[in-house]
């Protein structure tokens, strides 16, 4: 399978992905792209994480917030990489992946809210201090789950991970008193 494609693949799509920046549907594809063949072999999501791939994709889902399949792929492939320790450290460089992945918990397709809460969950899970500091530093967590719950919940695959990830932190706190939403925030 890694005789498919030469080391320098994710070069070229990224350079695509430059040169049409302004273009969320070219981008959403090229993301789709890149989110397939990284499910090929290991070996072609270490490329993308070694040839700027995670940094091109976290600029274009900044550059074209309101891009739903631009989103979604976005999401599904740092879910991907996210799965596996090494690469993770490279998705804990790119920056804003944390953040990004918050506000996406709270998109309006749920479909993107799933991949966002799945990439959440691994973020958590990692066990790396630098995603886990992110988690206890940000008090407004626990409310974006909550509103993410509230705001899909009729789709079972963001109900399912949400709660996954709510009963994950309280495992880490040890008790459900940090886990409680803010008043002022509880949309129920």
């Amino acid at each position: 399978v890694t005789n498919i494609l030469p080391p320098h693949w994710v070069k070229v799509l990224i350079s695509t992905m430059e040169r049409n920046m302004g273009d969320g549907s070219v981008l959403a594809d090229i993301i789709q792209t890149i989110w397939v063949v990284s499910s090929l072999h290991p070996r072609f999501k270490t490329d993308i994480c070694d040839c700027g791939g995670v940094i091109a994709v976290a600029n274009s889902m900044r550059c074209h917030p309101n891009n739903t399949k631009l989103q979604l792929y976005g999401a599904g492939l740092f879910t991907t990489l996210l799965a596996n320790d090494r690469h993770a450290s490279y998705l804990k460089r790119a920056g804003s992946v944390f953040e990004r992945m918050m506000r996406l918990a709270e998109y309006s397709n749920p479909e993107v809210s799933a991949y966002a809460l799945r990439a959440l969950f691994l973020m958590h899970t990692s066990n790396d201090d630098a995603f886990l500091s992110k988690f206890r530093k940000d008090t407004s967590t626990v409310d974006v789950i909550v509103h993410a719950l509230n705001l899909h919940v009729s789709s079972p695959s963001v109900q399912e991970r949400g709660i996954d990830l709510l009963w994950q932190m309280s495992m880490e706190c040890g008790s459900h008193e940090n886990l409680t939403p803010n008043a002022d925030n509880d949309s129920s």
